[in-house]
């Protein structure tokens, strides 16, 4: 069966110490380089990584492998993005801490789709800042058949 490609980005963030040490288990599991490579921008206090020719298929693993990574160190914030390739595939955030995992989920919609859930969002942070007026304007515009 064949796996939709993917685009991977990890960001861990901690102390310089156990940055180090998260480095040398990635390469030590074999994370680096077969899964991913260290991006050559780094800030200080974090390491970021990425697919190298952009995708790969789909990591059915990833849950699993950051899991164990996280709890061997777990004073690092370890997050994940995965970027599915394929259409109408939503975006997914994986973040753990102390092996601890927290998923998000991204909403994918068609161009022409109004998201309902966005411009009720959009109003009330209008209407909490004095802008009555345009919060109206979000909700006037907003087809009646979405209420």
């Amino acid at each position: 069966m064949d796996r939709p490609s993917s685009s991977y980005f990890v960001t861990i963030t901690g102390n310089e110490n156990d940055l180090v040490l998260a480095n040398l288990y990635m390469q030590d599991s074999g994370i680096v380089p077969d899964y991913l490579s260290l991006s050559e921008d780094q800030e200080p206090g974090s390491l970021t990584y990425e697919v190298e020719d952009g995708a790969m298929p789909q990591w059915g693993g990833v849950d699993e492998v950051f899991s164990a990574m996280s709890q061997e160190f777990p004073s690092l914030l370890i997050e994940i993005s995965e970027q599915c390739e394929e259409p109408y595939f939503p975006a997914r955030l994986l973040r753990f801490t102390g092996g601890a995992q927290e998923t998000h989920h991204g909403r994918v919609l068609a161009p022409e789709d109004v998201d309902l859930e966005t411009a009720r969002f959009l109003a009330g942070m209008l209407q909490a800042n004095g802008m009555d007026d345009a919060a109206a304007f979000i909700l006037k515009e907003t087809p009646e058949y979405m209420f």
